[in-house]
């Protein structure tokens, strides 16, 4: 970078944040002469003469969730439901009661055949 080029964007840096309407004016023709010793440097022949450009580093690989396959997500959602709510057991199969039990409990009084009907449920489903 020539000494031309460096005080401009020097300059332009310093200028940066609120100005006033002449200030502006200021930076714009800062702005230009930037630009122009920019643009008269680069063209230079000899400007770009032994330039080695520096390796590409390889982008990091996103480490959100979301950027992951659908199979880790599922299983790292698997994960987290297993530490937050624990193991759940399997759920057993309803059982109900057969037509010879529903009659056992029959009886014309609602709250004791109520009472009997769950207390068939209760044992045959746990």
């Amino acid at each position: 970078m020539t000494e031309d080029m460096q005080a401009a964007w020097l300059e332009i840096e310093q200028m940066l944040g609120e100005a006033t309407r002449e200030e502006f004016d200021v930076f714009l023709r800062t702005w230009q002469r930037a630009v122009q010793a920019t643009r008269k440097t680069l063209a230079q022949p000899d400007f770009w003469q032994g330039y080695v450009p520096e390796p590409v580093k390889p982008a990091q690989q996103c480490k959100w969730p979301t950027c992951q396959s659908e199979e880790y997500q599922q299983a790292l959602a698997e994960q987290i439901k297993r530490e937050l709510v624990g193991e759940q057991p399997a759920q057993r199969t309803w059982v109900g009661l057969t037509e010879p039990e529903r009659l056992a409990c029959y009886d014309l009084n609602p709250a004791r055949f109520a009472s009997a009907i769950e207390a068939k449920l209760k044992e045959k489903n746990t």
